[in-house]
């Protein structure tokens, strides 16, 4: 039986009796045990999948990381069960704390219905925010099918596990720009399709406007459309993305190659995901310290320099104040140049110096 047809039956299986499955251990055993087995584990066997694992693993308030996932006797993953109807969003800070005391990269939690992945991409030791791998059991695709290959114990190789990882980390998020793009096309995508025709002429306004329905209705078109296939190769997509930026910024530079920003006009700018366009740089510094907040809130609170920096606090600061989650306020009264020292000093201990991208006005 192929990886994709056991994955169905455990599906079935779920459809059909999680009714009757009332316990988290039998969530485990109806569940979370058969999927083990059909990514090629023993599950008989604790030199491959060993229950309430102790070994480099420490304990969480009395309790221990559900199964150590082995290959070749040496631990390769960890996974924190759940019963099949909890909201797994609760359990990942548990399940951050087996991560940090173990010396494996990958864990994963699930309810035996959802399953995630998390790694440590950003800062080695402690676990990402996000996961790098998500799906439901019970609604897999083709795609899933591949990506869940490379954790099959056949396929499981440490030598390659980690550019596997970094793959799936950039499909995510490419799917996501190109699924935001389809459902709302925004001004740059827009623009992108402008360039390629004669519309220099078309009044801009209007151009935007129509352009934008237009372009929603030819996407529609084509993805409905079964006779003509919608082109879905990742380097095609990567190429678009790139031109879209490349003809949104003439000549972007990062933050840290820029000392001044006394008497300039900024004319767009790039955060992760969020486009600036026509903006001051109090709006870029207000994102930029909004983000590594909620990222990293507890390490900025403990950081003197940042925590004076910003002037950052539960009390109001007295000039200009800007509130951020938990009751906490920094103040935005401060010039560009100083502006621009706090947003380096945040981006350098956040280590995510080349996230922030500007170009000035010509």
């Amino acid at each position: 039986m192929s990886l994709k047809d056991e994955l169905k039956a455990i599906a079935e299986r779920i459809e059909n009796g999680r009714s009757n499955v009332s316990t988290e251990e039998a969530t485990k055993h109806a569940f979370v045990l058969p999927f083990l087995q059909a990514i090629g584990y023993d599950i008989f066997n604790p030199l491959e999948v060993e229950p309430e694992a102790v070994a480099d693993v420490s304990t969480y308030n009395g309790s221990k990381v559900d199964y150590c996932i082995k290959k070749d006797g040496q631990p390769i993953m960890i996974l924190e069960c759940k019963h099949w109807n909890k909201n797994i969003d609760s359990y990942t800070k548990q399940l951050s704390s087996y991560f940090v005391n173990s010396n494996i990269n990958i864990a994963i939690i699930t309810n035996g219905i959802e399953y995630r992945f998390y790694s440590d991409t950003i800062r080695p030791n402690i676990m990402d925010d996000e996961p790098f791998f998500a799906f439901f059991i019970t609604e897999i695709e083709e795609q899933t099918v591949k990506y869940l290959s490379f954790f099959t114990k056949d396929s499981f190789h440490s030598d390659t596990i980690n550019q596997n990882i970094q793959d799936l980390i950039y499909t995510s998020k490419i799917e996501k720009v190109v699924k935001k793009e389809l459902e709302d096309p925004s001004d740059e995508f827009i623009n992108f399709f402008a360039k390629q025709i004669e519309s220099s002429n078309y009044q801009r306004n209007r151009r935007n406007e129509f352009f934008k329905e237009i372009i929603t209705q030819a996407i529609n078109k084509q993805v409905n459309n079964s006779s003509v296939p919608v082109n879905t190769e990742p380097i095609k997509i990567v190429e678009i993305d790139a031109e879209i930026v490349h003809s949104y910024s003439k000549e972007m530079k990062n933050i840290f190659d820029i000392e001044s920003l006394t008497g300039i006009r900024l004319f767009s700018g790039i955060f992760h995901d969020t486009i600036f366009e026509n903006v001051n740089f109090t709006e870029i510094y207000k994102t930029v310290v909004a983000y590594c907040f909620e990222k990293h809130q507890s390490e900025m609170l403990n950081s003197s320099a940042i925590v004076n920096s910003l002037k950052l606090g539960t009390e109001e600061p007295i000039n200009s104040p800007v509130s951020l989650s938990n009751g906490y306020f920094y103040t935005s009264n401060k010039s560009n140049d100083a502006k621009l020292i706090a947003v380096k000093k945040l981006l350098t201990f956040c280590n995510d110096e080349a996230s922030l991208l500007i170009q000035f006005a010509e």
